[in-house]
């Protein structure tokens, strides 16, 4: 019985691998890959944060439902919960959704134990004071979905509703909260084009920046050039000047070179 993980693990797990592959390659492959100086990732932080988020908060809040979903595993791997997974099991069929009995005393025992210690697998994932708008909705969708199917055991634990209501209601918490996620995930997927773009258009600014400040060096290396050719000019036609003077008025001025 894959109470938590059936719905969660498939659903989010499969997603990240998504994000893993699609959006953060996209982030760390066509934004981060070509990163040469540290002005370069403080753009792409700035301009990510500008659109409310951020690379490290998603990263930490991955990693810590990767340890949720490594306890689970170990929950799920206990022999003791398998007569529980008999009547909700990972895909249930017609004869699960159908099913008409409630629960017993010794299943109501396993499901207290059970609900108990993914509980305590799901606490490992929900410290955590994130600012980023992106990343504390992706929390709230895993929160609501969690807390939806708490309920429902609860209702089931409770003798409210048979087993074949807990399967159905059960898919249908999966599918709003597949849903959910696909749209946050759309609006992931947005956000990394956005900041591709912007940081684009921020390199590019950049560069003309660099290209307007290396043409008025040379304007400026070409004046000084040409006013230095100017002084070079002046002073040959001094000299020319003080030469002709030299010649027609012998005698008469210094620094005269000696003709004789």
């Amino acid at each position: 019985m894959k109470i938590i993980q059936n719905f969660i693990l498939w659903s989010i797990c499969l997603l990240f691998l998504s994000h893993n592959s699609a959006c953060v390659s996209m982030t760390t492959g066509a934004l981060e890959g070509a990163i040469e100086n540290q002005e370069r990732t403080n753009r792409i932080d700035n301009a990510a944060n500008s659109l409310g988020f951020n690379q490290r908060e998603l990263n930490d809040y991955v990693t810590k439902l990767n340890r949720s979903f490594e306890c689970i595993d170990r929950v799920e791997g206990n022999p003791k919960y398998y007569a529980l997974e008999v009547k909700s099991p990972e895909q249930p069929s017609f004869q699960h959704f159908a099913d008409p009995t409630y629960i017993t005393d010794s299943e109501r025992k396993l499901l207290a134990n059970y609900m108990l210690a993914n509980e305590i697998c799901l606490d490992l994932s929900r410290d955590g004071n994130y600012s980023s708008p992106l990343v504390v909705e992706y929390k709230m969708i895993v929160d609501r979905a969690v807390t939806e199917l708490l309920f429902l055991s609860a209702s089931l634990d409770n003798g409210e509703i048979t087993w074949g209501n807990y399967n159905k209601k059960s898919e249908m918490i999966s599918s709003d909260f597949e849903y959910r996620l696909n749209q946050w995930d759309s609006k992931m997927r947005s956000t990394y084009v956005q900041v591709a773009s912007i940081v684009s258009l921020q390199e590019e600014a950049a560069a003309l920046r660099r290209h307007r400040q290396a043409l008025k060096n040379e304007f400026k290396k070409n004046q000084m050039q040409l006013q230095s050719m100017r002084n070079e000019n002046r002073r040959l036609q001094n000299r020319k000047r003080h030469l002709e003077s030299c010649s027609r008025y012998p005698g008469k001025y210094m620094n005269c070179p000696n003709i004789y």
